[in-house]
């Protein structure tokens, strides 16, 4: 797991250069705190579903472009926000 989520974090941060967007910008795009995408960043926290998806549409990209490997197709359902 501990590999997935630095797999993980190392996606977002390397999109969210290419962006040329900061922690903060990509924080108010998502509608999370600038904490949670550090954290997400730095493979130190599991994101909750719904957030990796609000990540993912921040910085448009697929839930399974933020990640190399197979992930389990519950936790990629949407859910209500």
């Amino acid at each position: 797991m501990e590999n997935l989520l630095k797999d993980m974090g190392k996606r977002i941060f390397d999109r969210r250069k290419q962006l040329n967007m900061t922690q903060e910008t990509l924080a108010e795009l998502a509608h999370v705190t600038p904490q949670t995408i550090s954290t997400a960043e730095l493979g130190q926290k599991a994101m909750r579903p719904e957030t990796i998806l609000k990540v993912c549409d921040a910085l448009h990209i697929s839930t399974e472009a933020s990640s190399q490997k197979q992930i389990p197709p519950f936790l990629w359902r949407r859910f209500p926000h």
